[in-house]
Formats: structure tokens, sequence, C-alpha cells
């Protein structure tokens, strides 16, 4: 039976129960929906567009909110069903033996017999016998919970548990399948993670070296992650991060045999209060903010009130966050399979609507400000990837018309973007402005009066035009002077006199 629907909502009910649980806005909610699913989906998270290219679904979000209650409520309820897939799929690993795992991953047919049929020694065949009986066991036993890795099969999961009345044991016994293990099975138990909250940079390689794939979804929810990489204090685990950030291809050991190095990806999703937005940008020395391309930035959600919610309303709610709960599984058993998602193919119709869609906001981003393009340029496939995150979300067998909807969405997003990264831009220009300015002050302290060309010869860089407008903006604020005569000095002086 189909739940009563919500107000008509262009992203589907699944984003309209989300952004009425957390009180914050659709495009909000949306936005943060596809970021979470995009990265959660992996390597292989994406849509086949004209011409057969794969554009790629993740993408950085930096969420700059006067409200992190709201922005932090909305991203636990986008993650935690993930999260608690993630805890079983941690306990399966834990649970295994990894040299017996690694001996089945080797063989190609269940352990024969290790005695002889005709036993001499009672004592000796009887031993034998329970020895070859246990390793029997314990093969099953690894088959077992490689299986249950594999699948996404959550014993730990409480929503798994509440709507089956299942209550957990960790001996409970599956279908049973050949005893080997492939490469994939131990590939599973090896690599159990794709989520990390608040990480930390100096454990990141060895987090990286037990995830899916080497990609991971970092949940920065009090910002430090992002505030000490914008610091500008190098580090070896600072530079990681940057690299990581970037796309930049690095190597990471995920196993043993041919092969066996990996290219590591973090994808973050960050939450910073306007102020510390503004710190960052009067921390950042050089041209850049330290962001990567592909990062979006949003503001402050809309705050949502609408009164108390009724029982209809509220098992509404709940059925359209199990679909949304139910989406997360599925897109991480995709995943898990290295799957391609095929389900989610766009038609010929869609395909032709994007291409256009996507070929008019690229013409956008190329006509944008020269100095914001550097933060701009990794989010040309923003559209697609909304398209994915919506596309994932929508129950198998129902088809819904997303193509214009995340287009509109991408572009006022991005018009959020230029102006929360033209504030950040103003601030980091005016606190290096005001750095220069005392530089001037404090060397006219030691040389006034001087011409201008003096003062010019005390810096490294003795251009005139460099410098020049710095003096000419103290002269606006009074607080140096140039005489008749052409020389520099400070405004105090001459009041002394």
């Amino acid at each position: 039976m189909n739940p009563p629907d919500l107000e008509p909502s262009p992203y589907g009910p699944e984003v309209a129960a989300l952004a009425r649980i957390a009180g914050v806005d659709e495009d909000t909610a949306a936005l943060t929906a596809a970021a979470v699913v995009g990265a959660l989906a992996g390597p292989n998270g994406g849509l086949i567009t004209l011409g057969g290219e794969l554009q790629q679904a993740n993408f950085h979000l930096v969420a700059a909110t006067q409200d992190s209650a709201r922005s932090e409520r909305l991203l636990d309820l986008l993650t935690k069903p993930a999260a608690f897939v993630q805890n079983s799929l941690r306990n399966h690993s834990q649970t295994a033996q990894p040299k017996l795992v690694r001996e089945m991953a080797a063989k190609f047919q269940f352990p024969t017999l290790a005695f002889s049929s005709h036993p001499g020694d009672p004592h000796d065949y009887q031993r034998r016998e329970s020895e070859h009986l246990e390793r029997m066991t314990a093969w099953n036993s690894m088959q077992q919970i490689a299986g249950m890795s594999g699948s996404c099969n959550g014993l730990r999961d409480p929503w798994v548990n509440l709507k089956s009345g299942r209550r957990v044991d960790p001996n409970e016994m599956f279908n049973r399948k050949e005893p080997e293990l492939t490469a994939e099975d131990e590939r599973h138990l090896r690599e159990p993670s794709f989520l990390l909250t608040n990480p930390i940079p100096d454990t990141l390689q060895k987090c990286l070296a037990e995830a899916d794939q080497q990609h991971l979804l970092g949940l920065d929810c009090d910002g430090r992650l992002l505030e000490g990489l914008l610091a500008g204090r190098r580090s070896k685990s600072g530079d990681l991060l940057q690299q990581l950030l970037a796309g930049t291809d690095l190597p990471v050991t995920s196993g043993s045999g041919f092969g066996s190095l990996s290219h590591a990806s973090l994808t973050v999703i960050s939450i910073l209060r306007p102020d510390a937005l503004t710190a960052l940008g009067k921390q950042t020395t050089g041209p850049s903010l330290g962001l990567p391309s592909g990062t979006l930035m949003i503001g402050s959600p809309s705050i949502c009130t609408t009164g108390s919610i009724d029982p209809e309303e509220h098992k509404t709610l709940s059925a359209h966050y199990e679909h949304y709960r139910q989406a997360i599984t599925r897109v991480l058993m995709e995943r898990r399979l290295r799957g391609s998602f095929t389900d989610l193919a766009l038609d010929s119709e869609e395909t032709d609507a994007l291409f256009a869609g996507q070929a008019d906001f690229i013409a956008q981003l190329e006509s944008i400000d020269a100095k914001f393009k550097p933060w701009s340029r990794g989010l040309a496939h923003l559209p697609a990837a909304l398209l994915f995150g919506l596309k994932a979300l929508t129950p198998p067998g129902e088809k819904r018309a997303l193509v214009g909807v995340c287009l509109g969405l991408a572009h006022r997003a991005m018009k959020s973007h230029l102006a929360l990264l033209e504030e950040a831009l103003h601030c980091h220009d005016q606190n290096a402005l005001s750095d220069q300015k005392e530089v001037v002050l404090q060397k006219l302290r030691l040389f006034a009066p001087c011409h201008p060309r003096e003062l010019v010869r005390r810096y490294p860089q003795q251009r005139m035009a460099l410098h020049r407008p710095i003096i000419d903006a103290l002269i606006s604020d009074r607080k140096i002077e140039q005489t008749s005569e052409g020389l520099l000095q400070l405004v105090s002086a001459t009041s002394e006199l």
C-alpha cells in the first residue's frame, strides 16, 4: 500500500520528506542528498551521456551555514543508513580469519579428506577426521561471512532488525554456496569501509587501505578538516589531503598479488560557519583559497517550519524515508559488486535534454569573472551529478522528469556558489591590503620622510606599480601624506609640528 503523498515536489517525495524532517528547504536537501549518493556510489557512480561519456557523480560540498545544527541534522539523516551498513561490513571483516580467507581465495577445490578411508590407528583416524570437519566448518563460515559482506547484509542494521523482528545472532546461517572464495570475496572482507566521520589527516593513509576500491566519503561535520587544510600550515598529512581532494592519483597498497596498487580518492562534505569561512579567506596566502576546483559552496538553508506533524503525515514521512534508506542500500550493493548502475541509464530524450542544458551551463561557467574560474571550472559535471543522485533515489520501475529540474537546481546552486566565493575572496583581498598597508607604515616610521622610490627600494620586489596603489590608499585614509616636494611622511608627524 502506497503512503499518502506529501506536497508535490519536483525532486520527488524522498527529498521532500528529508527536507521536512530536517526543517530545511528542498534545494538544500536535494543538493546534499545528491552529494552523498554520488560519493557513496564509488568510482563507477555516474551517468553515461551523449557519445558514451561517463560523467562522474561525486563532487565536494561546503555548507557555509549560520544554522549548523540543521545542516548537521540533514547530513545525519542522509548518511545514517550507510553508516549502519558499514558497521555490519566492518563486523563481518573483523570476524573473518585472514589466514584462512587467503588460503580459501588461493584454492579452487573444497578440502578433500585428509585421512585414509581405511583407518589404521583408530585414535589417529579420529584426530584427522576431527581436524577435517573443523576445517570444513571454518571454510563454510568464512564463505558465509564473505557472502554477507558482498551483498551488504546488515546483521547490525537496526532498520532491518526492527522491520523483521529478528534478533541478532552472530551464528545465523544463510543459504550455503560453494565453499571456495573468489578474489572479489577476499576484497570485500579486506575493504569494508566507504564512509569516514570527522576524519583526521594523519590517519587517512591507513583508512584508505581498507576503503572499498580506495574511495571514501569524508563527513567534516565540525569543519576542522577543511579549516586545517586552508590554514596554510604545511605537513605531510596535509599535502596528502590536498592531493586526495584535488583528485590526484596516489598509489595505495590494497592487497597482495599482481597489480596490488590502487588509486585513492576522497570526497568531502564539510559544514562551516560563515565567520569560519571568512577566517579561511583571511588565513589563506597566495592566489588560491585551497578549495579543489570541484567544490560546490552553498549558503545557509531556508528554515522551513510548518507546525507539528500529525499521525498521518508521520506515516508518510516514515514510508518515504524508508524508500530513501532502501535506495542507499541499492547504491552500496551496486558499488560492492562493481556494477555500473545500468538501471539509471538515460533514454534518448533525456540524453539530448541533458546535453543541451549542460552545454548552456558550461557556457555560463565560461562567462564568469576570471578570478572565480579556478574554483568553478571543476563543476561542469554538476547537472549530471545531480541527475544521478536524484535518479538513484527514484524507486525501481518509476520514471520521473528530472533533467530540467536538475538543470535549474544547478544554475541556482552556481549563483549561490559564486556569491559565497566573492565574499570569501573579498575578505581575503581586504586582509591582504590591510597587511600591506601596515608594512608601508612600519617602513615610513623608520625612514620617513622619503621619496616613494626610496620606499620601494626597501622591498624585495621593487616595482612601483605593485606598491603605488597601497600608498594611494593610505593617503586616502589620511594615514600618510605626500608633501609638495614629493616626500612621504606619516600624518601624525605633521600634526606634531
